[in-house]
């Protein structure tokens, strides 16, 4: 499972080289710019997803919609999906909240964060910047840190623990290794707030059995930050209309994720798709 991982990670890093070194200056673009950033970045988070199915799609067949959590009804419907989705991103920026009161600010703001991503520097750049961190990140990680990783050790640690340990155990090991992948040096400080992230996304997942839930609580947090940040003084939308895409990119995530496990469905005995 942690091969898989390795190799959806060094695969999603691969396109980034490829558009630095050839694509992007093909439509003038200079590396170094502002709108490369976020192009790269998007690119990046798109192949992690596209790798993610594919392992899940090995892993998984036949059953490949159900082990997504996106087949059928979730656990208490999709009220229960909204809820598990809102509560998880409030217990997040609560969590934020009480270790900035207690340890303060642990590096750069959200706001400085994305003008250096390159936010205002025009309409193309901040709407990659919304796709990669609202949209395709938040589903491109659940795929991979839920789907793929805290469910495949929860089904195999459930054959030798008791469910509700196998859980627990499972929680831990995502939640920590999406921790590591978020360690970059503007925000390894915020490591503990990664790991109730990583916790509150895999309880959302349990909680619904719908791998919506946890790209609810990811996308919702996402949003809000996002949102605090090119309202602060630090950075600022190169529209106001940009703010209406903002909003929006909840129920786009959703939608993509949903629309992913239902076009995949499941695979009856004679390879024809089912819903079921």
């Amino acid at each position: 499972m942690l091969i898989l991982i390795v190799i959806n990670l060094a695969v999603a890093s691969m396109p980034g080289g490829i558009v630095a070194a050839i694509v992007m200056p093909l439509f003038g673009v200079e590396p170094d710019t502002k709108l490369f950033g976020a192009a790269n970045g998007l690119i990046e988070k798109s192949t992690m997803l596209a790798v993610g199915v594919l392992c899940l799609a090995f892993l998984a067949r036949p059953r490949i919609a159900s082990h997504f959590g996106l087949t059928g009804r979730p656990i208490g419907g999709w009220l229960r999906v909204v809820a598990a989705g809102v509560l998880g991103a409030v217990a997040i920026n609560l969590a934020l909240a009480v270790y900035e009161a207690s340890v303060g600010k642990q590096g750069a703001t959200v706001g400085v964060q994305l003008r250096e991503m390159g936010l205002g520097t025009g309409a193309a750049a901040d709407l990659c910047l919304i796709a990669a961190i609202v949209i395709v990140a938040p589903v491109a990680e659940e795929y991979l840190f839920r789907a793929l990783l805290h469910k495949g050790a929860r089904d195999g640690l459930a054959r030798w623990l008791p469910p509700t340990l196998a859980i627990g155990v499972a929680a831990a090991i995502s939640s920590v290794v999406f921790v590591q992948i978020h360690l970059d040096p503007a925000q390894v400080g915020y490591w503990p707030i990664y790991l109730v992230f990583g916790l509150a996304c895999a309880l959302a997942y349990e909680f619904t059995g719908s791998l919506a839930a946890p790209i609810l609580v990811h996308v919702l947090n996402n949003g809000w930050a996002f949102w605090r940040g090119a309202s602060s003084t630090d950075a600022a939308f190169s529209s106001p209309w940009l703010y209406v895409v903002l909003v929006l990119a909840p129920v786009a995530a959703v939608t993509l994720s949903v629309g992913m496990g239902r076009l995949l469905g499941d695979r009856s005995a004679a390879g024809a798709p089912s819903t079921r």
